[in-house]
């Protein structure tokens, strides 16, 4: 079995599978051995992929090599199975390169769009032929609305919510619509000049992130949604290293 970890600035999200089989997930705010020594307790683990936007703690990695046979750190040098046309692939973060891989793993020989909304909304772009050819980075739809609270004298900080009005009537509506539904003309213009690009109208969309299920009733394309995407594409990138 596989062991997949992968450690954001606020949440870990760890994933075991069987090949290419998702068993069970985890989210965990703080990453500890006692976590993982009950998942390894549970779990036949062999192979192990640790992706982190922060240093790993040293003890954890020594733990973590002392049970399971192969453990891979997802950095710069790691081997993946798609062509990068990024120019700087060093600046790449880890999560993007994972959802693209878990997208071809989903679709492959497709053409796809990939959006990840969370803090940051990303649009990733992939061709058939396995080539990540870059994407965009945004502000997410939370990410907004504290800037209009924290750069503005009076504008109150709002939490998000999905809302269906077209108009707002009052301050705390004017700024849901305003973010939200600025956010939604957003991914939809992405969508169109992705299938400009890649010359398809018919591109795979796939999403994930914490963020994207305030949108994903709102668009008018098909959009399917795997909030486990990049554990799936981790998962990929360690069968393709450990093999």
């Amino acid at each position: 079995m596989n062991l997949i970890i992968d450690q954001g600035n606020s949440l870990c999200k760890v994933g075991v599978f069987e090949k290419s089989q998702l068993m069970k997930s985890f989210r965990e705010e703080v990453l500890s051995i006692d976590f993982l020594a009950k998942i390894l307790d549970l779990f036949d683990v062999r192979n192990c992929i640790f992706s982190s936007v922060k240093k790993i703690d040293d003890k954890i990695l020594c733990f973590l090599k002392s049970k399971v046979s192969c453990v891979v750190l997802f950095g710069q040098q790691t081997k993946v199975p798609v062509e990068i046309a990024y120019k700087t692939p060093a600046t790449l973060g880890r999560d993007r390169i994972a959802a693209v891989v878990g997208a071809m793993q989903i679709f492959p020989k497709k053409d796809v769009l990939v959006i990840d909304a969370g803090t940051c909304i990303t649009y990733e772009l992939l061709t058939k032929d396995g080539i990540y050819l870059g994407g965009n980075i945004s502000a997410g739809f939370s990410t907004r609305l504290r800037a209009m609270h924290q750069f503005t004298g009076k504008l109150p900080l709002l939490n998000a919510e999905e809302i269906n009005q077209q108009m707002g009537v009052d301050t705390k509506s004017a700024i849901l619509i305003g973010a939200y539904r600025g956010l939604l003309y957003e991914i939809e213009g992405f969508v169109q000049e992705s299938k400009y690009i890649l010359k398809n109208d018919n591109i795979s969309i796939i999403a994930t992130g914490g963020e994207f299920c305030f949108f994903v009733n709102q668009l008018k394309d098909t959009i399917f949604v795997d909030e486990n995407l990049v554990l799936i594409g981790l998962n990929k990138i360690l069968e393709y290293n450990a093999s």
